[in-house]
Protein backbone atom coordinates (compact mmCIF):
# COMPACT_ATOMS: atom_id res chain seq x y z
CA UNK A 1 0.00 0.00 0.00
CA UNK A 2 1.65 3.20 -0.89
CA UNK A 3 1.66 6.64 1.15
CA UNK A 4 -1.85 7.58 -0.18
CA UNK A 5 -3.46 4.82 0.51
CA UNK A 6 -2.04 4.37 4.06
CA UNK A 7 -3.17 8.14 4.71
CA UNK A 8 -6.43 7.44 3.90
CA UNK A 9 -6.60 4.71 5.89
CA UNK A 10 -5.85 6.09 8.76
CA UNK A 11 -8.64 8.96 8.37
CA UNK A 12 -11.36 6.19 7.97
CA UNK A 13 -9.96 4.46 11.45
CA UNK A 14 -10.52 7.93 13.13
CA UNK A 15 -13.60 8.56 11.25
CA UNK A 16 -15.15 5.01 12.57
CA UNK A 17 -13.55 5.06 15.81
CA UNK A 18 -14.86 9.15 16.54
CA UNK A 19 -18.54 7.91 14.69
CA UNK A 20 -18.39 4.83 17.36
CA UNK A 21 -18.06 6.88 20.81
CA UNK A 22 -20.80 9.20 19.49
CA UNK A 23 -22.91 6.34 18.33
CA UNK A 24 -22.18 4.58 22.25
CA UNK A 25 -23.16 8.25 23.90
CA UNK A 26 -26.28 8.78 22.35
CA UNK A 27 -27.04 4.92 23.36
CA UNK A 28 -26.27 5.53 26.70
CA UNK A 29 -28.23 8.62 27.05
CA UNK A 30 -29.21 10.23 29.85
CA UNK A 31 -32.17 9.40 32.44
CA UNK A 32 -34.15 12.43 33.11
CA UNK A 33 -38.03 12.74 34.31
CA UNK A 34 -40.08 13.48 31.95
CA UNK A 35 -42.19 16.78 31.93
CA UNK A 36 -45.49 15.29 32.95
CA UNK A 37 -43.51 13.27 36.15
CA UNK A 38 -42.27 16.53 37.30
CA UNK A 39 -45.48 18.12 37.15
CA UNK A 40 -47.15 15.36 38.93
CA UNK A 41 -44.22 15.43 41.79
CA UNK A 42 -44.97 19.26 42.35
CA UNK A 43 -48.94 18.75 42.59
CA UNK A 44 -48.47 15.68 44.94
CA UNK A 45 -46.07 18.33 47.30
CA UNK A 46 -48.24 21.05 46.55
CA UNK A 47 -51.28 18.78 47.83
CA UNK A 48 -49.36 17.79 50.91
CA UNK A 49 -48.57 21.30 52.00
CA UNK A 50 -52.15 21.60 51.39
CA UNK A 51 -53.46 18.80 53.62
CA UNK A 52 -50.95 20.09 56.44
CA UNK A 53 -52.26 23.95 56.21
CA UNK A 54 -55.82 21.89 56.15
CA UNK A 55 -55.11 19.85 59.41
CA UNK A 56 -53.32 23.05 61.62
CA UNK A 57 -56.60 24.93 60.68
CA UNK A 58 -58.51 22.40 62.04
CA UNK A 59 -56.16 22.17 65.44
CA UNK A 60 -56.20 25.70 65.79
CA UNK A 61 -60.37 26.06 65.18
CA UNK A 62 -61.23 22.94 67.49
CA UNK A 63 -58.22 24.57 70.35
CA UNK A 64 -60.42 27.76 69.87
CA UNK A 65 -63.80 25.78 70.22
CA UNK A 66 -62.79 24.42 73.57
CA UNK A 67 -61.58 27.28 75.12
CA UNK A 68 -64.79 28.66 74.40
CA UNK A 69 -66.22 25.79 76.07
CA UNK A 70 -64.10 26.44 78.85
CA UNK A 71 -65.12 29.74 79.40
CA UNK A 72 -68.83 28.89 79.58
CA UNK A 73 -68.43 25.95 81.97
CA UNK A 74 -66.70 28.15 84.32
CA UNK A 75 -69.41 30.71 84.04
CA UNK A 76 -72.04 28.31 84.95
CA UNK A 77 -69.67 26.93 88.20
CA UNK A 78 -71.62 30.20 89.80
CA UNK A 79 -74.93 30.85 88.30
CA UNK A 80 -75.90 28.04 86.20
CA UNK A 81 -78.31 25.04 86.70
CA UNK A 82 -76.99 21.62 87.15
CA UNK A 83 -78.42 20.58 84.06
CA UNK A 84 -76.75 23.22 81.90
CA UNK A 85 -73.44 22.39 83.80
CA UNK A 86 -73.97 18.88 82.40
CA UNK A 87 -74.66 20.22 79.07
CA UNK A 88 -71.38 22.35 79.09
CA UNK A 89 -69.15 19.62 80.19
CA UNK A 90 -70.05 17.30 77.60
CA UNK A 91 -69.69 20.13 74.95
CA UNK A 92 -66.21 20.40 76.45
CA UNK A 93 -65.71 17.06 76.57
CA UNK A 94 -66.89 16.33 72.72
CA UNK A 95 -64.52 19.68 71.60
CA UNK A 96 -61.72 18.27 73.77
CA UNK A 97 -62.04 15.00 71.70
CA UNK A 98 -61.73 16.63 68.86
CA UNK A 99 -59.10 18.90 69.11
CA UNK A 100 -57.10 15.97 70.54
CA UNK A 101 -58.01 13.91 67.29
CA UNK A 102 -57.69 16.77 65.08
CA UNK A 103 -53.94 17.49 67.02
CA UNK A 104 -53.19 13.67 66.74
CA UNK A 105 -53.19 13.72 62.48
CA UNK A 106 -51.79 16.90 62.75
CA UNK A 107 -48.91 14.60 64.27
CA UNK A 108 -48.97 12.36 61.96
CA UNK A 109 -48.91 14.09 59.04
CA UNK A 110 -45.72 16.27 60.43
CA UNK A 111 -43.81 12.71 61.25
CA UNK A 112 -43.86 11.90 57.77
CA UNK A 113 -42.52 14.94 56.16
CA UNK A 114 -41.98 15.42 52.08
CA UNK A 115 -39.36 17.28 50.24
CA UNK A 116 -39.72 20.13 47.90
CA UNK A 117 -38.98 18.13 44.32
CA UNK A 118 -35.57 19.13 42.96
CA UNK A 119 -34.70 18.21 39.79
CA UNK A 120 -31.48 20.59 39.45
CA UNK A 121 -29.12 17.56 39.28
CA UNK A 122 -31.46 16.21 36.45
CA UNK A 123 -30.54 18.88 34.91
CA UNK A 124 -27.46 19.49 35.26
CA UNK A 125 -26.46 15.71 34.31
CA UNK A 126 -28.57 16.46 30.86
CA UNK A 127 -26.40 19.79 30.39
CA UNK A 128 -23.05 17.65 30.65
CA UNK A 129 -24.66 14.73 28.68
CA UNK A 130 -25.37 17.51 25.82
CA UNK A 131 -22.04 19.50 25.85
CA UNK A 132 -19.83 16.05 25.48
CA UNK A 133 -22.45 14.77 22.75
CA UNK A 134 -21.80 18.67 20.95
CA UNK A 135 -17.89 17.24 21.64
CA UNK A 136 -18.31 13.94 20.37
CA UNK A 137 -20.03 15.41 16.88
CA UNK A 138 -16.97 17.96 16.53
CA UNK A 139 -14.60 14.83 16.57
CA UNK A 140 -16.97 13.12 14.10
CA UNK A 141 -17.12 16.04 11.87
CA UNK A 142 -13.37 16.82 11.89
CA UNK A 143 -12.23 13.36 11.30
CA UNK A 144 -14.78 13.32 7.75
CA UNK A 145 -12.88 16.84 7.33
CA UNK A 146 -9.30 14.72 7.78
CA UNK A 147 -10.61 11.73 5.63
CA UNK A 148 -11.46 14.16 2.95
CA UNK A 149 -7.94 15.86 2.97
CA UNK A 150 -5.98 12.17 2.70
CA UNK A 151 -8.47 11.34 -0.13
CA UNK A 152 -7.57 15.29 -1.74
CA UNK A 153 -3.87 14.36 -1.58
CA UNK A 154 -4.39 10.66 -2.76
CA UNK A 155 -6.26 12.23 -5.87
CA UNK A 156 -2.78 14.19 -6.30
CA UNK A 157 -0.60 11.95 -6.20
CA UNK A 158 -2.15 9.87 -8.81
CA UNK A 159 -2.75 12.76 -10.87
CA UNK A 160 1.07 13.34 -10.73
CA UNK A 161 1.74 9.75 -11.04
CA UNK A 162 -0.27 9.51 -14.25
CA UNK A 163 1.59 12.87 -15.91
CA UNK A 164 4.67 11.19 -15.16
CA UNK A 165 3.93 7.85 -16.66
CA UNK A 166 2.45 9.94 -19.85
CA UNK A 167 5.19 11.95 -20.24
CA UNK A 168 7.36 8.31 -20.02
CA UNK A 169 4.99 6.68 -22.84
CA UNK A 170 5.02 10.03 -25.07
CA UNK A 171 7.72 8.57 -27.04
CA UNK A 172 6.26 5.22 -27.58
CA UNK A 173 2.80 6.70 -28.14
CA UNK A 174 3.39 7.37 -32.09
CA UNK A 175 4.55 3.76 -32.69
CA UNK A 176 0.96 2.22 -31.01
CA UNK A 177 -0.96 5.10 -33.14
CA UNK A 178 -1.97 2.32 -36.01
CA UNK A 179 -2.72 -0.31 -33.47
CA UNK A 180 -5.27 1.55 -32.19
CA UNK A 181 -6.51 2.85 -35.61
CA UNK A 182 -6.90 -0.72 -36.24
CA UNK A 183 -9.11 -1.69 -32.32
CA UNK A 184 -11.35 1.06 -33.39
CA UNK A 185 -12.01 0.29 -36.29
CA UNK A 186 -12.66 -3.26 -35.43
CA UNK A 187 -15.06 -1.90 -32.92
CA UNK A 188 -17.11 0.10 -35.62
CA UNK A 189 -17.51 -2.93 -37.92
CA UNK A 190 -18.92 -4.50 -34.92
CA UNK A 191 -21.55 -1.97 -34.14
CA UNK A 192 -22.17 -1.83 -37.78
CA UNK A 193 -23.18 -5.20 -38.11
CA UNK A 194 -26.02 -4.97 -35.52
CA UNK A 195 -27.42 -1.89 -37.18
CA UNK A 196 -27.44 -3.97 -40.48
CA UNK A 197 -28.93 -6.83 -39.08
CA UNK A 198 -31.89 -4.47 -37.91
CA UNK A 199 -31.74 -2.90 -41.56
CA UNK A 200 -32.11 -6.43 -42.93
CA UNK A 201 -35.13 -7.32 -40.66
CA UNK A 202 -36.66 -4.26 -41.69
CA UNK A 203 -36.88 -2.67 -38.87
CA UNK A 204 -37.95 -5.25 -36.63
CA UNK A 205 -36.24 -5.68 -33.44
CA UNK A 206 -36.70 -8.92 -32.12
CA UNK A 207 -35.23 -10.24 -28.18
CA UNK A 208 -32.25 -12.36 -27.62
CA UNK A 209 -34.19 -14.85 -25.41
CA UNK A 210 -37.54 -16.62 -25.40
CA UNK A 211 -40.54 -15.23 -23.79
CA UNK A 212 -43.31 -13.57 -23.70
CA UNK A 213 -43.18 -9.04 -23.58
CA UNK A 214 -44.71 -7.70 -20.34
CA UNK A 215 -44.67 -4.16 -21.14
CA UNK A 216 -44.05 -1.65 -23.90
CA UNK A 217 -42.73 1.95 -22.94
CA UNK A 218 -42.81 3.52 -26.29
CA UNK A 219 -45.56 5.44 -27.85
CA UNK A 220 -46.05 6.75 -30.88
CA UNK A 221 -45.24 10.79 -31.17
CA UNK A 222 -43.71 10.82 -27.59
CA UNK A 223 -40.46 10.81 -26.26
CA UNK A 224 -38.61 7.82 -26.25
CA UNK A 225 -37.94 6.37 -22.63
CA UNK A 226 -34.44 6.24 -21.51
CA UNK A 227 -35.05 2.87 -19.74
CA UNK A 228 -35.68 -0.22 -21.22
CA UNK A 229 -38.65 0.15 -24.53
CA UNK A 230 -39.81 -3.50 -23.70
CA UNK A 231 -39.75 -5.59 -20.71
CA UNK A 232 -39.74 -9.30 -21.99
CA UNK A 233 -41.03 -12.39 -19.34
CA UNK A 234 -37.37 -15.14 -20.31
CA UNK A 235 -39.34 -18.67 -20.23
CA UNK A 236 -36.20 -20.09 -20.00
CA UNK A 237 -36.37 -18.66 -16.24
CA UNK A 238 -38.73 -20.66 -13.85
CA UNK A 239 -41.87 -19.13 -13.17
CA UNK A 240 -43.22 -18.20 -9.79
CA UNK A 241 -46.67 -17.95 -7.94
CA UNK A 242 -47.12 -15.04 -5.76
CA UNK A 243 -50.00 -13.79 -3.38
CA UNK A 244 -51.27 -11.63 -0.70
CA UNK A 245 -52.03 -12.56 3.29
CA UNK A 246 -54.02 -10.65 5.58
CA UNK A 247 -53.52 -10.93 8.95
CA UNK A 248 -55.22 -13.65 10.44
CA UNK A 249 -54.63 -15.58 7.42
CA UNK A 250 -50.39 -14.84 8.07
CA UNK A 251 -50.89 -17.12 11.18
CA UNK A 252 -51.07 -20.16 9.72
CA UNK A 253 -48.09 -19.58 7.20
CA UNK A 254 -44.33 -19.01 7.64
CA UNK A 255 -41.62 -18.83 5.32
CA UNK A 256 -40.70 -22.67 4.35
CA UNK A 257 -43.96 -23.83 5.24
CA UNK A 258 -45.14 -26.65 2.71
CA UNK A 259 -47.94 -25.59 1.07
CA UNK A 260 -49.88 -27.12 -1.50
CA UNK A 261 -50.49 -25.04 -4.83
CA UNK A 262 -52.82 -25.99 -7.20
CA UNK A 263 -52.81 -25.17 -10.56
CA UNK A 264 -54.64 -25.67 -13.59
CA UNK A 265 -51.77 -28.43 -14.49
CA UNK A 266 -52.66 -29.97 -10.84
CA UNK A 267 -51.55 -30.02 -7.57
CA UNK A 268 -47.51 -29.45 -6.59
CA UNK A 269 -46.33 -29.72 -2.77
CA UNK A 270 -43.67 -26.74 -2.76
CA UNK A 271 -42.65 -24.43 0.19
CA UNK A 272 -42.88 -20.43 0.97
CA UNK A 273 -39.72 -19.16 -0.33
CA UNK A 274 -40.12 -15.50 0.06
CA UNK A 275 -42.21 -13.27 2.68
CA UNK A 276 -42.72 -9.70 3.47
CA UNK A 277 -45.37 -7.30 4.94
CA UNK A 278 -46.44 -4.39 2.54
CA UNK A 279 -48.69 -2.10 4.38
CA UNK A 280 -50.95 -4.48 6.87
CA UNK A 281 -50.80 -7.42 4.48
CA UNK A 282 -48.08 -9.84 3.56
CA UNK A 283 -46.76 -10.89 -0.06
CA UNK A 284 -45.96 -14.39 -0.31
CA UNK A 285 -43.74 -15.79 -3.21
CA UNK A 286 -43.49 -19.48 -3.86
CA UNK A 287 -40.93 -20.88 -6.53
CA UNK A 288 -42.04 -22.92 -9.57
CA UNK A 289 -40.71 -25.86 -10.68
CA UNK A 290 -38.65 -25.50 -13.86
CA UNK A 291 -41.71 -26.28 -16.87
CA UNK A 292 -44.78 -25.85 -14.01
CA UNK A 293 -47.12 -22.91 -14.46
CA UNK A 294 -47.68 -20.50 -17.63
CA UNK A 295 -47.58 -16.24 -17.39
CA UNK A 296 -50.48 -15.32 -15.81
CA UNK A 297 -51.40 -18.16 -14.94
CA UNK A 298 -53.71 -18.05 -11.60
CA UNK A 299 -54.01 -20.41 -8.94
CA UNK A 300 -54.85 -21.76 -5.02
CA UNK A 301 -52.53 -21.83 -2.12
CA UNK A 302 -53.53 -24.26 0.25
CA UNK A 303 -51.65 -24.91 3.95
CA UNK A 304 -53.01 -27.49 6.45
CA UNK A 305 -51.85 -27.51 10.04
CA UNK A 306 -53.35 -28.94 13.06
CA UNK A 307 -54.42 -26.54 15.49
CA UNK A 308 -54.96 -26.99 19.47
CA UNK A 309 -58.45 -29.20 20.44
CA UNK A 310 -61.78 -26.64 21.36
CA UNK A 311 -64.74 -27.52 23.37
CA UNK A 312 -66.83 -25.24 21.58
CA UNK A 313 -66.70 -24.16 17.27
CA UNK A 314 -68.94 -22.60 14.82
CA UNK A 315 -68.88 -22.16 11.66
CA UNK A 316 -66.68 -18.48 10.29
CA UNK A 317 -70.17 -17.24 8.48
CA UNK A 318 -71.88 -17.17 11.94
CA UNK A 319 -69.60 -14.72 13.38
CA UNK A 320 -69.93 -11.11 13.40
CA UNK A 321 -67.97 -8.23 14.41
CA UNK A 322 -69.02 -4.52 15.30
CA UNK A 323 -68.85 -1.68 13.15
CA UNK A 324 -65.02 -0.83 15.07
CA UNK A 325 -63.69 -4.12 14.67
CA UNK A 326 -63.19 -4.75 18.41
CA UNK A 327 -65.72 -7.40 19.70
CA UNK A 328 -67.07 -10.76 17.77
CA UNK A 329 -71.26 -11.64 18.13
CA UNK A 330 -73.07 -13.96 17.36
CA UNK A 331 -77.10 -14.80 16.99
CA UNK A 332 -78.45 -17.76 18.94
CA UNK A 333 -82.05 -18.89 18.86
CA UNK A 334 -84.32 -17.56 21.75
CA UNK A 335 -87.61 -18.57 22.87
CA UNK A 336 -90.42 -16.22 24.16
CA UNK A 337 -94.01 -16.15 24.25
CA UNK A 338 -95.18 -13.74 21.91
CA UNK A 339 -99.59 -12.37 20.54
CA UNK A 340 -99.81 -16.28 19.12
CA UNK A 341 -98.16 -18.13 21.48
CA UNK A 342 -94.64 -19.44 21.68
CA UNK A 343 -92.61 -17.71 19.06
CA UNK A 344 -88.29 -17.80 18.24
CA UNK A 345 -86.59 -14.78 17.60
CA UNK A 346 -82.90 -13.92 17.15
CA UNK A 347 -81.09 -13.26 20.11
CA UNK A 348 -77.20 -11.44 19.90
CA UNK A 349 -74.59 -12.36 22.33
CA UNK A 350 -71.06 -11.22 22.31
CA UNK A 351 -68.19 -14.09 22.49
CA UNK A 352 -64.46 -14.53 22.97
CA UNK A 353 -63.24 -16.19 19.87
CA UNK A 354 -60.23 -18.09 20.75
CA UNK A 355 -59.17 -19.17 17.12
CA UNK A 356 -60.20 -18.84 13.57
CA UNK A 357 -59.83 -20.37 10.65
CA UNK A 358 -61.87 -19.42 7.03
CA UNK A 359 -64.01 -22.75 7.87
CA UNK A 360 -64.59 -22.23 11.95
CA UNK A 361 -64.11 -20.31 14.63
CA UNK A 362 -63.28 -21.54 18.70
CA UNK A 363 -65.24 -19.80 21.34
CA UNK A 364 -64.36 -19.55 25.11
CA UNK A 365 -66.02 -22.22 27.28
CA UNK A 366 -69.65 -21.28 28.32
CA UNK A 367 -70.45 -19.11 25.30
CA UNK A 368 -72.84 -21.63 24.70
CA UNK A 369 -75.48 -24.08 26.59
CA UNK A 370 -76.02 -27.25 25.64
CA UNK A 371 -78.54 -27.43 23.11
CA UNK A 372 -78.79 -23.88 21.85
CA UNK A 373 -78.96 -23.14 18.62
CA UNK A 374 -76.64 -21.02 16.38
CA UNK A 375 -77.84 -18.86 13.17
CA UNK A 376 -75.57 -19.93 10.37
CA UNK A 377 -77.68 -18.84 7.66
CA UNK A 378 -80.68 -16.94 6.57
CA UNK A 379 -82.78 -15.74 3.86
CA UNK A 380 -83.00 -12.00 5.19
CA UNK A 381 -81.57 -9.25 7.49
CA UNK A 382 -81.84 -10.07 11.37
CA UNK A 383 -80.79 -7.93 14.53
CA UNK A 384 -81.47 -8.61 18.18
CA UNK A 385 -84.99 -9.36 18.88
CA UNK A 386 -86.29 -9.89 15.37
CA UNK A 387 -88.95 -12.64 15.67
CA UNK A 388 -87.47 -15.34 13.01
CA UNK A 389 -89.12 -18.73 11.84
CA UNK A 390 -85.64 -21.24 11.91
CA UNK A 391 -85.23 -24.74 10.39
CA UNK A 392 -82.56 -26.94 11.05
CA UNK A 393 -80.19 -28.27 8.02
Amino acid sequence: MDAAGRGIGRADAALQDADAKLQKHLEDGVDITSQEGREAASREYEEWKQRGRELEATVSGNWASMQEKEERLSSLQENGSEEEKEAAQKELEAARDGWQKAQAAYDRYQENPMAEPDFSAEDAAKKAWEAERDALEGNVRDAGYGREDAALTGETGIREAERNKEDADAASQADSTLEIYRMELKGLKKELEKYRAVYQAEGKVVSEVEGAITKVNVTAGERTTDGAAMVCADSEIPYQFETLLDKEQKKYVSLGDEVTLKLAQGKEELSVDYMEEEGGVYRVIVYLPEGTGGLGMSGTLQRSAASESYRCCIPANALYSDSNGNRSYIYVVGEREGILGKEYYAQMRYVEVLDQNDSFAALADGSLASGEQVITAYDKEIANGAAIRYEDF
